[in-house]
């Protein structure tokens, strides 16, 4: 037999493994399938297909089907580079016709009203495909005992873009086009999970990077009110101001700065007027250049994420969050004197505290720290305001965990977005695998009852700025918060970019 005819018989009898199953939902029949103890239903459509008129427009709800649609394979990516996506391993195209979820959930257990997860990709907004073997919920689903859920939303121009012709459109700003897609996807939860045993009580809603970002956001988005009841946050980062211009100094951009920068935009494509936006081609929106975030367009956001934080206006939840080790390993590797060069252009006034935290004496430790400063801009200083503010300003408690990963087979460490291979149990090495174990219970735990701790597993503390402790992985065990006088210098940048006043 050659190799194609081979290859071809494994294909049959991988498909004759794959029991069909039929779930009714609000818009009619699906069809999934039973494998290994878990029934699956991929690219379910939970709102409209955002094209046309549709672009940059509220998602709008589905059409009921007749009949019985088929749940058997993903659904396109939405819009983005194609070889990113292939690059990465997705297992689809992609298309701007592209909200559609998928369901993992163990076998029979219809009314077991099981807690949920939903997963939101990441992908710096501008990219993320869930037709990814990292992302398939069988095994979480499976070892878990509990509904995966995983969501995708629009991304880059197509996710963020506002306009002051869209915010008149919609009478109360434009830019959250994503989030408003994450939101319609929980609202979909909401009235379809109890069909697959799932309970709408109990939701989680968890991401990586700009997935863990977009989560946070909507702790805070008044849409997204009583649609979860726990965050997960991935190496995410919704509380650090950021420059955007020199007057602008905020993690998300006022809705009259996105404005102006999404008419420039348009103009840069020669679309005179919304009409003619619309009639763009969507890959030449998405092959032009241009960085597009979530806008304080006054609606989804009113404000940023850490004022919202600070006046108590957001949704007090259980929040468990935590960084990589070597979240920062993407940056160019420097020299003693591009450093120090780069942190005084950066830091302005803190400059010398943030040379004093991170070493810097030879080229390899120059290198190390320009390394460390980006994972704690980016995900460190972030996931520590966090902790601090959940504890400030709620009642329900923070969870903070570092993954550290010393391994002989990771010569790169913890990488950023590693922990998601740990966390759904897929494509883990196996001297990884008791690490990927105790992450997996911990996480399971805490979106069965708001706490990671449970049997068998050492007792995770709950964060408290008089004892600042985290859940270190890999090694396991409880440990100081990381990194904490570097943290402490980049508390005294941020001061001085919040207040204005020299540290």
């Amino acid at each position: 037999m050659n190799r194609y005819a081979t290859l071809a018989m494994v294909a049959i009898s991988l498909a004759a493994c794959r029991t069909p199953v039929i779930t009714e939902i609000r818009d009619g029949k699906i069809e999934g399938t039973i494998a290994d103890g878990v029934t699956s239903y991929k690219g379910l459509p939970f709102a409209a297909p955002p094209v046309g008129d549709l672009r940059w427009h509220a998602p709008e709800p589905v059409v009921p089907w007749s009949g019985v649609r088929s749940a058997r394979e993903f659904a396109p990516a939405c819009m983005q580079n194609w070889l990113v996506v292939f690059l990465s391993g997705g297992r689809s195209g992609v298309s701007e016709d592209c909200l559609y979820l998928n369901v993992w959930t163990p076998t029979d257990v219809p009314d077991a009203k099981l807690p949920v997860l939903v997963y939101i990709q990441g992908g710096a907004f501008a990219g993320g495909v869930l037709a990814n073997p990292t992302f398939d919920g069988a095994r979480l689903a499976r070892e878990g005992n509990i509904l995966v859920v995983t969501i995708p939303h629009r991304l880059g121009a197509l996710g963020f873009l506002a306009s002051p012709e869209l915010s008149r459109e919609t009478g109360h700003g434009s830019g959250t086009w994503a989030l408003q897609d994450i939101v319609a996807g929980l609202e979909w939860v909401r009235d379809n999970i109890g069909a697959f045993g799932g309970d709408p009580g109990n939701v989680t809603l968890s991401g990586q990077s700009s997935g863990a970002t977009a989560s946070l956001m909507l702790a805070a988005a008044p849409p997204a009110r009583g649609l979860f009841h726990r965050v997960i946050s991935e190496s995410g980062g919704a509380m650090a101001p950021a420059r955007r211009n020199s007057q602008e100094v905020s993690l998300v951009p006022t809705l009259a700065l996105a404005e102006s920068e999404g008419s420039a935009f348009l103009a840069s494509l020669g679309a005179s007027d919304l009409k003619a936006a619309r009639e763009l081609k969507a890959e030449d929106i998405t092959g032009a250049q241009g960085l597009f975030w979530p806008v304080a367009d006054g609606y989804m956001l009113p404000d940023d994420p850490a004022k919202l934080y600070a006046s108590r206006e957001f949704h007090d939840t259980p929040i468990l969050a935590g960084w990589n080790a070597d979240d920062g390993l993407f940056p160019p590797a420097g020299t003693v004197a591009s450093f120090e060069k780069s942190v005084r252009e950066t830091y302005g006034p803190a400059a010398d505290a943030i040379l004093e935290a991170y070493p810097h004496t030879t080229d390899a430790e120059a290198a190390q720290s320009n390394r460390d400063l980006l994972r704690d801009q980016l995900f460190g200083w972030p996931t520590y305001a966090l902790a601090r503010a959940q504890t400030a300003y709620g009642r329900h408690p923070a969870f903070i965990y570092y993954l550290e990963r010393k391994t002989p087979s990771a010569p790169n460490g913890a990488p950023h977005g590693v922990e998601a291979h740990f966390i759904f149990g897929n494509g883990v090495a196996k001297e990884d695998e008791e690490t990927a174990r105790a992450m997996r219970a911990y996480f399971v735990n805490f979106a069965r009852t708001g706490d990671p701790n449970g049997p068998g597993l050492a007792p995770w503390p709950t964060y408290s700025p008089t004892n600042e402790q985290v859940m270190g992985f890999a090694p396991e065990g409880v440990r100081p918060y990381p990194h904490l006088p570097q943290l402490l210098a980049l508390d005294r940048y941020y001061e001085w970019l919040r207040t204005g006043v020299n540290p």
